[in-house]
């Protein structure tokens, strides 16, 4: 009786470490198949983030779904017209920083050109030497 034990032992390890094994890699491939989402769901996720005025994670939403489905329609279009809203955006905003640098700038230019050539006796531009000469 003693032998048959012995015997049992190594056959018992084999069996609990491939019961172990077994486990891990139903937990394991679990894990990974709830981490791969559809282009679908990530669409949704991306209209979700538009609806709340995020634009950037909407459009990062949009690309991922592409790298999973390269060529769905709905995704392209959305990821396309996204960008595009997003440059104008940007466009937009760098033309009104643009005019007011040059508000911001050019008046006090003009203010302080008009003052110095005012200031130190100079002409002004209504003192044209040519309107005192006779008729």
């Amino acid at each position: 009786m003693k032998q048959t034990a012995d015997t049992n032992a190594p056959e018992q390890l084999l069996i609990v470490r491939l019961v172990i094994f077994v486990v891990v890699f139903a937990i394991f491939a679990s894990v990974l198949s709830g981490c791969s989402e559809s282009a679908e769901s990530l669409i949704s996720r991306g209209d979700r983030h538009l609806s709340q005025g995020e634009k950037q994670k909407a459009l990062n939403s949009y690309r991922e779904a592409l790298k999973i489905a390269p060529r769905h329609s709905a995704a392209r279009e959305k990821e396309a017209c996204l960008e595009a809203d997003i440059w104008q955006e940007q466009r937009e905003l760098f033309e009104e920083v643009l005019y007011a640098l040059f508000v911001v700038t050019s008046l006090p230019l003009s203010l302080l050109l008009f003052v110095t050539r005012t200031a130190r006796g100079k002409r002004s531009p209504a003192q044209n030497p040519l309107d005192n000469r006779p008729a």
